[in-house]
């Protein structure tokens, strides 16, 4: 049996365009490629991802595979799939659209062995679907200094600055003897898992490198604002809360849900959800509400204060909805103010631009009449040449003409002496 020093686990959803850039950052990794244990573990794709994790494991045998019988819906079963299988001491969560930087596993592995801590981590970086960063170090990680962490007297600062789940390195037999697995199903199954691996570690160190790269892309389940997704979403903060009461760390859970609200209210508002939609939503998330105004924790927007003091009224749907025209107004005026400041923009460009060319006109043109200038000049200098010639061929025209009429008169003396009529 080969021992692999990181299992790097992988769910899959219809990921295919996706998957060879992901794995190709794998096969950089620094660390050696052979020493890690490649597992996919496909959610009955409908596209060829399942195909193109075929083709990885047939060719590399460090890569392994598995896939659902039925598809759950989120990564919390695929990941659990592909954890049964793991094997290495360690472990690192990869989603199938994003990448590893070269050096991350080498530098994490390295971090958790010598620091002999639960975890390790790093930040992680934004990119888009192109791989072109949007945001090279997000602001959570500023607070972070790279030290030992430990728990719990560290703990607040963990739930106040929400680090990415996966640019991280996890021991496995930790999970193995704690039982800790991914809810299935929901969305947000990361946080819960971290929240509760968090929970269970004695410490952690943080190493300030790029280890992670998460590709801000729309089709992913973070990105899908349904009714199912928003449910979801707050059966993840429920469980959390379970684990922060179930642990003891009930009086740090303000601190980790503190904009939940107010992020989540923003993206109902830009959904598509129907009013009944709404309406099973917000019964399903009254517990937050009442849980802000019981700890009297702060509302990180107007928004959500506004709902939150109408929330047990009757008219709370009728509050949302008008809130939700003026957000949308409020977009619509500041694209339309992003419109015309880019309208300025082009146009201090144009008048730029235009001012760039007179310029150049002007050069062109001062330029040309010196040419004309030196041309002018050049022609006096050169009539005058002229006039100086002419002057001397005139010169020597006359010289020339005296010559001859000397020389006529030589000659006419010459015959008139041979004729004898010259004396």
């Amino acid at each position: 049996m080969v021992n692999y020093k990181v299992s790097i686990i992988i769910p899959v959803y219809n990921m295919e365009e996706f998957l060879h850039k992901s794995f190709e950052s794998l096969k950089r990794q620094t660390i050696g490629f052979s020493n890690l244990q490649v597992i996919f573990a496909d959610d009955c794709s409908t596209d060829k991802s399942w195909q193109t994790i075929q083709e990885f494991a047939a060719i590399y045998s460090n890569v392994e595979s598995v896939q659902l019988l039925n598809n759950s819906g989120a990564a919390g079963a695929p990941r659990n799939a592909a954890m049964e299988l793991a094997r290495a001491k360690y472990f690192m969560c990869l989603d199938p659209d994003d990448e590893l930087d070269d050096d991350a596993c080498r530098v994490l592995l390295d971090a958790i062995e010598q620091e002999s801590v639960d975890f390790a981590f790093g930040y992680h970086s934004e990119i888009d679907a192109q791989g072109a960063i949007q945001q090279e170090k997000p602001q959570r990680y500023t607070l972070f200094e790279e030290k030992i962490y430990n728990f719990p007297n560290d703990l607040a600062l963990f739930a106040l600055q929400g680090t990415h789940f996966a640019a991280k390195i996890y021991k496995t037999d930790l999970c193995r003897e704690r039982n800790l697995c991914f809810p299935v199903g929901i969305p947000g199954q990361d946080t819960v898992f971290y929240i509760n691996y968090l929970f269970e570690a004695k410490n952690a160190v943080y190493v300030d490198r790029p280890v992670y790269k998460y590709t801000m892309h729309p089709n992913s389940i973070s990105f899908s604002h349904t009714k199912r997704f928003f449910i979801g979403i707050n059966t993840c903060y429920k469980l959390c809360y379970e684990l922060f009461n179930k642990f003891g760390y009930v009086e740090h859970y303000g601190l980790f849900i503190g904009s939940v609200l107010s992020f989540y209210l923003n993206k109902m508002f830009d959904s598509a959800l129907s009013d009944n939609d709404i309406i099973e939503i917000f019964k399903d998330w009254c517990w937050m509400w009442n849980y802000y105004d019981a700890t009297g924790l702060v509302y990180r927007s107007e928004y959500a204060e506004i709902i939150g003091a109408s929330f047990h009224s009757g008219n709370r749907l009728e509050v949302y909805n008008n809130l939700r025209k003026l957000r949308l107004y409020t977009l619509d005026l500041e694209n339309a103010k992003g419109w015309f400041i880019e309208q300025i923009e082009n146009r201090d460009e144009i008048i730029y631009t235009k001012d760039r060319i007179i310029g150049e006109i002007h050069s062109d043109l001062e330029e040309q009449r010196m040419y004309t200038l030196e041309l002018e000049n050049a022609k006096e200098w050169f009539l005058l040449q002229i006039e100086h010639k002419d002057i001397a061929i005139s010169e020597k025209d006359k010289k020339i003409i005296e010559k001859d009429r000397n020389l006529n008169k030589a000659l006419v003396r010459f015959a008139l002496k041979l004729s004898g009529g010259y004396k």
